[in-house]
């Protein structure tokens, strides 16, 4: 009985699909997941908010990867350290959907810059640091301080 037990556990286990860019229950946040773009050069970039979130995972250890990305690609105050503050796009989430629907255009060669200036932040910088506050309702939203002035050339409207 243990070992039908034990085998119908881990039958149910191997159904479940682990999905780090989504809600944490196999749904992406939005149909067409931007996972990564290649430019001319061959540089892979990705959303910022993955780079970011590895910062903060890799930072303090109370973080969550999965949930600092579910949080962060939904938090709505980024547009302003993106350049994008007379846009309606508010959240990563919204930016990188508009530039699918061809709303905006994202320009890579600054995207990839903006994204290696994130991947390069030290932890003890104030920007780190203060960008995860626990005890706040949003515990992400210092965020956009972690953003460096090459983000704001990232993304430019169509």
């Amino acid at each position: 009985m243990k070992i039908l037990n034990l085998l119908l556990l881990l039958i149910s286990l191997s159904a479940c699909k682990i999905d780090v860019t989504g809600t944490g229950t196999g749904n992406p946040l939005w149909d067409s997941e931007p996972s990564n773009l290649t430019d001319v050069e061959g540089r892979e970039t990705f959303p910022l908010y993955y780079s970011i979130c590895e910062v903060l995972a890799d930072c303090n250890h109370e973080i969550v990867y999965g949930d600092c990305v579910e949080k962060v690609s939904a938090l709505g105050n980024v547009n302003e350290s993106l350049g994008l503050q007379n846009y309606q796009f508010s959240s990563f989430q919204e930016i990188y959907m508009a530039i699918n629907n061809g709303h905006i255009e994202m320009n890579v060669d600054f995207h990839w810059q903006c994204e290696q200036e994130v991947l390069n932040l030290s932890c003890e910088l104030p920007s780190v640091q203060e960008a995860y506050t626990p005890d706040s309702a949003h515990h992400y939203e210092r965020v956009p301080g972690m953003l460096h002035e090459v983000c704001k050339k990232a993304f430019e409207s169509n």
